[in-house]
């Protein structure tokens, strides 16, 4: 793997949602952050696990069903934390945040939605370059068109159309057997 010593724009700017979205004493999920910038929660996570920038609490995003998820590029496993969990678990405790007794996030310390409205009454929070955001779903999207364009002039069996025909294959053989 390369290492990047700037992070990407996209990264710019889920650490900015993070930073000033989600205060001490708060945890939000992955998806949560991913609905906030126009992404998916896999790409948040793999921002999440890039971040170097100690400005950016990472421990405060955590996996949807309340769990601690993994930590520092770490992963963690439901029988083994490992010690980059266990830290995490400890700056979340010292920032306020209560667990319940299954060992998740208490839900009263869970932000569902990052996402800034207009009724809050409060000033809607920006993320650096958010800009950038915009360019980066532009071209997701041209992207996408590109794709479709592919498949029209090309188009490939979906794997249901190849499991059907396998499948048929299969039954075809059986019988003349």
């Amino acid at each position: 793997a390369i290492m990047r010593a700037e992070p990407s724009a996209f990264e710019v700017v889920v650490y900015g949602v993070v930073a000033e979205r989600v205060p001490p004493g708060k945890v939000t999920s992955y998806g949560a952050v991913a609905l906030a910038v126009g992404a998916g929660p896999r790409a948040v996570g793999a921002a999440m696990r890039r971040c170097t920038d100690p400005a950016v609490p990472c421990q405060r995003v955590i996996a949807a069903d309340r769990r601690l998820g993994g930590y520092g590029g770490k992963a963690a496993s439901e029988w083994n934390w490992g010690p980059a969990v266990e830290r995490k678990k400890r700056l979340l405790v010292a920032e306020g945040v209560s667990f319940d007794s299954d060992g998740r996030v208490a839900e009263s310390c869970f932000l569902r939605d990052l996402r800034p409205s207009s009724s809050s009454g409060g000033p809607a929070v920006t993320t650096p370059r958010a800009s950038t955001a915009t360019t980066t779903s532009s071209s997701s999207s041209s992207q996408r068109a590109r794709r479709r364009r592919r498949e029209e002039e090309d188009p490939q069996p979906t794997p249901q159309q190849q499991q059907g025909s396998t499948r048929a294959s299969r039954k075809k053989r059986r019988t003349s057997s």
